[in-house]
Order: C-alpha cells, then sequence, then structure tokens
C-alpha cells in the first residue's frame, strides 16, 4: 500500500510538472494593422501612397502584452534595431580656452591606429607613448587659440574627419608640451566622437565617457598624476578629473621650473559604433487594446512602418510583426 502511495504521489508530481512546464510558453500575438479609410490616394503594388502632414491613423487589430511603433525614419527602422557597428564616416570636434600665462603654443593634438594602448606598467608606457612613430599630429587642424586674450583665447575646432581610422583601433592624445615658464591654462571642453551614417550622428564618445589616462615623460616616478596643479607635485599638470562635466585641463604654473612633456592619452576608441533604432512603446502589459494609432510624416520619402507586437511570460517571448511600406508625397 505504502509503494502504490508513493507511485501516486509521484505520477501527481510528474503531471504537474508536466502542466507547469507547458504553462510557462506564450501564445503568438494576434496583430494585424491597416491605415483607416480615406488616407491612401493610392497603390502602387506593396506600397500605400499617403499626404503629407494628414495624420495617419492606423487601425490595430489584436491584444498583443505590449506593441513597439517604429516610424521607419532613420534612427526608428525595425532592421536595424540590433544594430551595433556601421560602416559610416567617424569625425570629431572639441573647443578650447586659453588663459592665464605667456605660453600660448605649448598644446599638440594626435591620433594613432597603432598605438598599443595605456598599460599602467610605467616602463612600458614611457616607451610606447614617447615612440612617435605610433602618433600623427593633427594640431594644424584643431584651430586652436594662440592668445589669452578674449574673445580671441576660446576656439573651436572644424569636424575633424576620421575616415582613415575606420576598422582600425583608434586613439586621441593631448600633449602640453613646452621648455619651463610662465605656464598658460588649456582648458578642453565638448569633445565629440561622432559616426555619422545617413545623416544621422551617433556620439561615439566625449571626454565623460572614453577615458584618459595622464602620463608626465619627465618625472621619474608615479608619472600618473592627474588632479591638477599643486605646489607639491611638480608634474601635477593635467586635471582629468573634470572630464565627467565635459572638460579637462593642462598646466597653470606661474613658476613651473622644469620643462612640460605631459600627456593625456585616450582609451581606445570603436569608430564603427552605433546605436541600435529604437521603436516606442506604445503599449504597455497592463494597458488596455489599443485599437488605433495616429503618426504624423512632414516629409516627403518612403518609410517602412513597423509594428511589433509582444506576448512575455517569465522567460518565454513570442512576437508578431507587421509591416506597411509608406510613400509620403507632398
Amino acid at each position: 500500500m505504502k509503494r502504490s502511495t508513493l507511485n501516486l504521489v509521484i505520477a501527481c508530481v510528474l503531471v504537474f510538472t508536466l502542466i507547469s512546464c507547458e504553462n510557462t510558453g506564450v501564445d503568438t500575438p494576434k496583430l494585424s494593422v491597416s491605415l483607416a479609410e480615406g488616407l491612401v490616394i493610392e497603390q502602387v503594388g506593396d506600397t500605400l501612397v499617403c499626404k503629407k502632414n494628414d495624420a495617419l491613423r492606423f487601425i490595430i487589430d489584436g491584444n498583443p502584452d505590449m506593441l513597439v511603433f517604429f516610424s521607419g525614419h532613420a534612427g526608428s527602422e525595425f532592421r536595424y534595431r540590433n544594430r551595433t557597428e556601421i560602416d559610416g564616416d567617424p569625425a570629431f570636434s572639441f573647443n578650447t580656452l586659453l588663459t592665464f600665462g605667456t605660453q600660448f603654443n605649448g598644446l599638440k593634438v594626435y591620433v594613432s591606429s597603432t598605438f598599443p594602448g595605456i598599460t599602467r606598467e610605467e616602463v612600458t608606457d614611457r616607451t610606447n607613448i614617447s615612440n612617435m612613430e605610433y602618433w600623427q599630429e593633427i594640431t594644424d587642424q584643431c584651430n586652436l587659440p594662440t592668445t589669452k586674450n578674449a574673445p580671441n583665447n576660446e576656439k573651436a575646432s572644424p569636424l575633424i574627419d576620421l575616415s582613415d581610422f575606420k576598422g582600425k583601433p583608434f586613439y586621441l592624445a593631448f600633449r602640453l608640451f613646452h621648455p619651463q615658464g610662465n605656464e598658460s591654462t588649456w582648458r578642453m571642453s565638448n569633445l565629440r566622437i561622432i559616426n555619422t551614417f545617413n545623416g544621422i550622428d551617433t556620439e561615439i564618445g566625449s571626454f565623460k565617457t572614453i577615458g584618459f589616462t595622464a602620463f608626465d615623460m619627465v618625472v621619474a616616478s608615479d608619472p600618473y598624476l592627474s588632479d591638477g596643479n599643486a605646489t607639491d607635485k611638480t608634474n601635477r599638470r593635467w586635471n582629468l578629473n573634470t572630464a565627467s562635466s565635459d572638460y579637462i585641463t593642462v598646466g597653470g604654473s606661474t613658476g613651473n621650473t622644469v620643462d612640460n612633456n605631459d600627456w593625456a592619452v585616450s582609451d581606445k576608441i570603436n569608430l564603427t559604433k552605433a546605436i541600435p533604432d529604437k521603436g516606442v512603446a506604445i503599449k504597455g502589459f497592463d494597458n488596455a487594446p489599443l485599437e488605433e494609432y495616429e503618426y504624423q510624416y512632414d516629409v516627403p520619402g518612403v518609410y517602412t512602418v513597423t509594428f511589433l507586437g509582444v506576448n512575455s511570460l517569465y522567460d518565454s517571448r513570442a512576437e508578431a510583426i507587421q509591416e506597411l511600406i509608406i510613400k509620403i508625397i507632398d
């Protein structure tokens, strides 16, 4: 009797487990989308022709747990929702402010695709950073100020093309390089490294995000100081602590008694980085069924409109996709 009872309990547990497993799955959402009557001027093949500035009313049949709308504009195309890299046109720019002192030509700017990267091993970094075969100087492209007199002491660089570095590692470096004397202060701000594709600029990096490491070639030890000038540390020239506020500074000592060769070298930067296209969530799990959705196109063109319906439960997920090709005319 005990064995029979035990077998029955095991059988019940197995049945319950099977039912529980089956219930963790989700059904594919039922979803159908069409345009309201009177909005389509004509249909050419699969393309629906509509007028600019008309409020397009999409009629939605079905009730997925969640519903996401992709307009088809650049930056909101369903086909690019998982894209993280893109073969665009990389470039960068930044602003420079020059103040104080009498040394107005000590700032240098370099780029590289062959620099091995910062190791935090002092001998190795000293050797690699000082190896000018790694670096290409682009100071003359940066429109740096040459006076501390306002307003000419603040300059914006042009957008500097980085196409030659596509598909390669990329490093950016700033260098304070001049003899001892009355140092000026250089403040670099608003760094924007971008990748442009189909007219859309994706920001790849800024002072806030890419990371810089300071290195002083003159001192015999502790070359990585990066918290600004101080009387107790003759090599504390770079202040990188302000990077979170989108600027960094270097220089600023009125009684500098040593030559300067101070670098700030970026982390490796991926110039093909792209932000995945995003849709707009128009219905959530707890929302009532959505029967229609309006969207207006102001620019003529052909747009692939996508509605993504999602049912989900725990680790299970099922999707339904509805696409409409819409041509907007004047």
